[in-house]
């Protein structure tokens, strides 16, 4: 078991020309767990956004991060999405600008991330000592 902190920071958007409306969902595996702000009309975003993730299996688990144009009045565009194993990553410190890969698989640009990795061993607990661990610790998402 792992906690795992992920910082998205800031992107860098290679856009088709205009400006855009970008924003980024992050999922663990199959779970959606969350999404950051909108940041409107940039193409150079400042996200700054940090989320604990509890993950029980480190070494089957992939982040995805899809960056999405948001467009209001109209279903949203993909710029561009990063897939990591956190076993090719796991136990380093990561902090740097990852590529982001458009709909046609080409560079659509780059996402600046950060990821710790804390492991926890603990025992098997109940749910209220776990449902206890969770307020205290503060905001975490739990990979079930």
């Amino acid at each position: 078991s792992c906690l795992v902190q992920v910082s998205l920071s800031s992107g860098i958007n290679a856009e088709y020309g205009g400006l855009s409306d970008p924003y980024c969902k992050i999922k663990l595996g199959d779970e959606k767990l969350f999404k950051t702000k909108t940041v409107f009309n940039n193409l150079s975003p400042i996200f700054n956004h940090f989320e604990d993730i509890f993950v029980p299996n480190i070494l089957q688990t992939e982040l995805l991060i899809e960056v999405v144009d948001y467009d209001r009045g109209r279903s949203n565009d993909e710029i561009g999405h990063l897939k990591l194993k956190l076993r090719d990553i796991a136990p380093k410190i990561v902090d740097k600008p990852f590529v982001i890969l458009g709909p046609s698989k080409k560079p659509a640009g780059h996402l600046y991330l950060s990821v710790i990795f804390r492991p926890i061993n603990f025992p098997p607990i109940s749910e209220n000592v776990s449902q206890n661990l969770i307020n205290n610790i503060g905001k975490i998402t739990i990979l079930q």
